[in-house]
């Protein structure tokens, strides 16, 4: 991992949050004229370059996030939402951990899709395809169902009876 692919993988999930956070009217972009937004969250405040879509959804050019002169990750976007949210501190945590596990996936598939020109994409097969595909563009964290479906069968398979649980067992 190089630090360039890492700011790339944090700006991309930032730029969804606040897109869709702002597009369900839990705070609002201030425009500041050529197409210039400012959102203020609690003791941060948030700059990008947008256009609304047509139906009002703000399509958030990534590279132009800057919150002070602090480096754009996901983690510190969560933690300044967790107020704005109500979240608790449990939910922060599990948030967290699926922010991570996609963090991960992103980069490996930008790893994975380095080099690959748009003709190299169309012609492989449709499984191999389906591999490089990044997901819903407006869901965040979108690598979770994985992390959220091995996190629920380990809890799951722990609280399963072993062999050993039953009785008669030698």
């Amino acid at each position: 991992m190089n630090h360039k692919d890492w700011d790339l993988v944090n700006r991309r999930p930032v730029a969804k949050m606040l897109s869709e956070l702002e597009y369900e009217q839990v705070f609002h972009a201030e425009s500041q004229g050529d197409d210039r937004y400012c959102i203020n969250l609690p003791g941060a405040q948030w700059r990008f370059i947008a256009e609304r879509g047509i139906w009002g959804w703000l399509w958030i050019d990534a590279q132009t996030l800057r919150c002070a002169d602090e480096p754009v990750l996901a983690q510190t976007l969560l933690m300044q939402l967790k107020q704005v949210l109500s979240m608790s501190d449990a939910t922060v945590a599990e948030h967290m951990q699926d922010l991570y596990a996609t963090l991960l996936g992103d980069l490996q598939l930008l790893k994975a899709r380095r080099g690959l020109s748009a003709s190299d994409l169309i012609n492989l097969n449709a499984d191999r395809l389906q591999c490089l595909l990044s997901g819903h563009p407006k869901f965040v964290l979108i690598k979770v169902a994985v992390a959220g479906v091995k996190r629920r069968w380990n809890d799951m398979r722990q609280s399963m009876p072993t062999p050993s649980d039953c009785t008669g067992w030698r």
